[in-house]
């Protein structure tokens, strides 16, 4: 930032205090200031305008907040999931069953292990259309996706869902009172 933009990035964090009549000490002005000094003062001005356009927001962000709207640091579990189903969709008609490889590359390994799950990439290109709903396969694999990446994160991405235990030992005795029950 130049220095006449770092005057007037002062002057917009004052401003926006005020307008959410809310007052800043000119300490903590210029320490904003300094938490946004390296970025272009352009990018910064439209992060306050579209952070003040926001009904939700009711008081003057933090730098951090406005940082995070001009770089973003990390892209949400949504976006990701919603990004690995994008392409799983898209390479069915691009690929092909017969491309299962060129497929994989394309969609990453995210969207493949949601292929690997609900039948295969064979399976899935075979039956889109026909017993598989697009738009019904987005949104569950969304959520699959979304899973599969908490999953992933905690290092239990190849253990099988499991019932917690109390209810699990509830399902084995009532399974054997059943199992009882039954005539020969």
């Amino acid at each position: 930032m130049t220095p006449e933009e770092l005057i007037n990035l002062k002057k917009l964090i004052a401003g926006v205090a005020v307008y959410y009549r809310d007052q800043l000490s000119n300490d903590t002005v210029a320490m904003y200031a300094r938490d946004l000094q390296d970025l272009d003062f352009p990018a910064v001005l439209r992060a306050y305008e579209i952070y003040r356009k926001d009904p939700k927001n009711t008081k003057p962000p933090l730098p951090a907040r406005i940082r995070e709207m001009v770089k973003p640091t990390q892209q949400t579990d949504d976006v990701i999931a919603r990004e690995a189903v994008t392409r799983l969709l898209g390479a069915i008609p691009k690929y092909g069953h017969t491309n299962a490889g060129d497929a994989r590359k394309f969609m990453g390994e995210l969207a493949w292990q949601i292929v690997a799950m609900v039948g295969g990439w064979s399976f899935i290109c075979h039956e889109m259309g026909v017993s598989l709903h697009a738009g019904t396969c987005a949104a569950h694999w969304k959520e699959l996706a979304v899973g599969l990446l908490q999953k992933a994160r905690m290092g239990t991405l190849d253990t099988p869902p499991a019932l917690p235990q109390p209810v699990n030992a509830n399902v084995r005795s009532l399974a054997a009172k059943t199992v009882k029950e039954i005539p020969e």
